[in-house]
């Protein structure tokens, strides 16, 4: 990004235990594999140690998907808003699209 070894980003090739499925990792062991849904690596086991997501990034974690905009009520038989909903916004999960898209099923378009 700049001059000087501040700026450079850092590379490590850690040779992955065979369980890492993805083939990510923090470490050698086979407990040290990335979460399924982190993209590129990690820096720990969970969706929030991810350093890219490889589907959603809601709030600090990686997701397979963005919280529903509407929930079923099985008591009610009926769909209900869902206080947790967010909208997609490309790969990121937000609670209102941005002035100039419109809000599609759950998306910004």
């Amino acid at each position: 990004w700049g001059e000087g070894a501040q700026n450079c980003q850092k590379f490590s090739k850690i040779n992955c235990a065979a369980q890492c499925h993805s083939g990510r990792c923090f470490g050698p062991k086979p407990r040290e594999c990335c979460h399924l849904f982190c993209a590129g690596g990690c820096t720990g086991p969970k969706q929030s140690d991810c350093l890219a997501c490889k589907n959603f990034y809601d709030d600090g974690v990686c997701k397979q998907e963005c919280p529903p905009m509407q929930v079923y009520n099985p008591t009610k038989y009926r769909w209900e808003k869902n206080p947790e909903g967010k909208y997609a916004y490309g790969a990121t999960c937000v609670r209102d699209c941005p002035e100039h898209l419109l809000k599609d099923n759950g998306a910004c378009v």
